[in-house]
C-alpha cells in the first residue's frame, strides 16, 4: 500500500514533463521593445512585437507578430543582433504534426540542438506560444 501511495505522488510530476523542460526561458524576450526593433528593422517591417522566445546551446526561438502580418517563428544562431534568422515558421500546425514539424526543424534549421526542435515543435503542435 505504502509503495503505491509513493507512486501516486510521483505520477503528476512525471506526466508533467514537457519536450520544453530544462530549455533557457529565463532570458525570455517576450515584450522586448529593443530586440522588436533590431528584427523588425533587419526584416525591413515596420513594427513587430516579440510574444516570445526560448534558447538552448546559443540558439534562440523567436514567436514575433509583425503590424500586419501572420505571427511566426524566427530561429537565430547565435547573437540576434549580429545575425540574420537562419529560418523562418509561419503557420498553423495540428496537434497530431509534431513529428512532421520536428523533422521539418532539423532539416531547415541545421545545428539547431534537438532538444530545441522538440520544444518547438510541441510549442506549434499544441498551439500555444513559447
Amino acid at each position: 500500500m505504502r509503495a503505491l501511495f509513493c507512486l501516486l505522488l510521483i505520477l503528476p510530476g512525471i506526466a508533467a514533463a514537457t519536450p520544453c523542460d530544462g530549455l533557457d526561458r529565463s532570458k525570455s524576450l517576450g515584450g522586448n521593445t529593443q530586440v522588436a526593433e533590431l528584427i523588425a528593422k533587419q526584416r525591413q517591417l515596420d513594427k513587430l512585437e516579440i510574444l516570445g522566445s526560448i534558447s538552448s546551446g546559443g540558439w534562440t526561438v523567436i514567436h514575433a507578430q509583425p503590424a500586419h502580418a501572420e505571427a511566426l517563428y524566427l530561429f537565430y544562431a547565435g547573437d540576434i543582433a549580429s545575425s540574420s534568422a537562419v529560418a523562418e515558421w509561419s503557420g498553423a500546425a495540428a496537434p497530431d504534426e509534431a513529428q512532421q514539424i520536428r523533422a521539418w526543424t532539423l532539416q531547415k534549421v541545421p545545428g539547431i540542438p534537438p532538444l530545441l526542435a522538440d520544444c518547438f515543435a510541441a510549442r506549434v503542435s499544441e498551439r500555444n506560444a513559447l
